[in-house]
């Protein structure tokens, strides 16, 4: 797949050099430009006098004309005297979609809040039809103490 997809990236090129644009359909188009995998990640963390929060995002997907895969997760810490987390995950190809949400709280001397959202969704093109498997996971906790 990887030898047809840079060979027709190669024609692609070369056509540019001709005087007249090469006609290239949708999934030429996107085995060249935007069939791949993307990803992000990123974290966040926030502090005061009473409080501390983390937090961390990451996402993935993945494109190409037999697989479709997205995948979404999110995770969260909290510690203070009053702490509230709320997450939603949404994961979606052409073929399946997973949602997940996840909301806790906790108040006292010492609380704890997290949670974990995971959500993937899958799409693949078969010679006899296409199948799709959607996931999704949540998990919430929380805990206070008070003296």
């Amino acid at each position: 797949m990887r030898s047809a997809s840079a060979a027709l990236a190669a024609v692609a090129i070369c056509g540019l050099a001709h005087a007249e644009p090469m006609r290239l359909n949708d999934r030429q188009l996107d085995s060249i430009t935007a069939g791949a995998a993307a990803g992000a990640v990123f974290r966040s963390v926030a502090s005061g006098k009473d409080m501390a929060l983390n937090t961390l995002v990451g996402n993935l997907a993945l494109e190409n004309p037999r697989v479709s895969f997205a995948q979404s997760r999110t995770a969260i810490l909290g510690t203070g005297t009053s702490v509230s987390t709320v997450s939603v995950n949404w994961s979606s190809t052409q073929a399946s979609t997973a949602t997940a949400a996840t909301t806790t709280a906790a108040s006292g001397d010492s609380a704890t809040a997290r949670s974990l959202g995971v959500t993937t969704a899958l799409g693949i093109a078969l010679p006899g039809g296409s199948r799709a498997v959607a996931n999704a996971l949540a998990y919430s906790f929380s805990s206070a103490v008070s003296r």
